[in-house]
């Protein structure tokens, strides 16, 4: 068996390689940049989440406080209804009065005034 021979300059081998690893290093460099900006992006989104959980937990007061304003109208509104009943009755009574008082007015000029 004949085995050749294999002649290979080994600085030349390693200095392939190590063009290889720089060239490794520099893609890991890149992929380090990418992780960081995805990072910075992560931490924007972190950011304004937190900034909209603070906004929605202030709506939820404020939906509270337009709620009570409500039904504190709509007590308003029912006691206006109940004094606008009265108020209606009260007028009722008198425009009967006054027209009572015009029809015994009348009843007095026609039937009791004096003959003359």
């Amino acid at each position: 068996m004949n085995n050749p021979k294999i002649e290979v300059d080994i600085v030349d081998l390693f200095n392939k390689l190590d063009g290889r690893f720089d060239r490794l290093d520099e893609r890991f460099e890149k992929i380090d940049e990418r992780f960081e900006k995805i990072d910075e992006k992560f931490e924007k989104i972190d950011t304004r989440l937190q900034k909209i959980e603070l906004g929605q937990e202030e709506i939820k007061g404020e939906i509270k406080a337009l709620k009570a304003n409500q039904d504190n109208l709509k007590e308003q509104i029912s006691e206006i209804k109940g004094s606008q009943k009265a108020q209606i009755w009260t007028l009722i009574v008198i425009l009967a009065t006054a027209l009572l008082g015009i029809l015994v007015a009348g009843g007095r000029i026609l039937f009791f005034a004096p003959k003359a």
